[in-house]
């Protein structure tokens, strides 16, 4: 990071994971933009990967924490510190999309605190797409039963109302 200055902040964002993998494209682009941060999200899962840049690039890249949902605590916010010199950071947001096939889903935001070098990061969690797909499934079938049986009861119940009212 030498020639920039200490309070300089750089956020790469990109749809590819560029810490993820031993890539030369990856190494290139932090090797010349030298970013405090790169934003991804191909992978649609939610992580934080740490690279110290003065080692070996193939061997330095540690994978911090996967950012999941605690069910007990709620925690869906992290803070990063971004001025720790010759490492970089990478947060892969995961995907919003029901379609992707993932069972965790969620919206990523960010707060850029500039003045004390740090980034607050959130995620706000999607609902279970497959509890409400199965809840519409047990409703769908309740509901037929329901029909199935009024449809096998309801001639028999006509024809006792038309004769009941024809004898009077």
């Amino acid at each position: 990071m030498a020639g920039h200055p200490n309070n300089t902040m750089r956020i790469v964002i990109s749809h590819l994971p560029l810490l993820n993998r031993a890539s030369d494209f990856g190494y290139e682009i932090i090797s010349q933009l030298h970013p405090s941060l790169v934003v991804s999200a191909h992978e649609h899962t939610s992580t934080h990967i740490v690279w110290n840049t003065q080692e070996d690039p193939s061997h330095s890249r540690s994978r911090v924490e996967e950012y999941a949902y605690n069910e007990y605590t709620g925690q869906s916010l992290w803070r990063l510190s971004t001025n720790q010199k010759g490492v970089v950071q990478e947060v892969t947001v995961p995907t919003c999309s029901y379609r992707m096939g993932v069972p965790r889903m969620a919206y990523g935001f960010m707060y850029i605190d500039k003045e004390h070098s740090l980034i607050n990061y959130g995620l706000l969690w999607l609902p279970s797409r497959l509890f409400h797909l199965f809840l519409y499934i047990a409703y769908l079938v309740t509901a037929a039963f329901i029909l199935l049986v009024k449809y096998k009861t309801s001639p028999s119940d006509i024809l006792n109302v038309r004769k009941y009212y024809h004898n009077v």
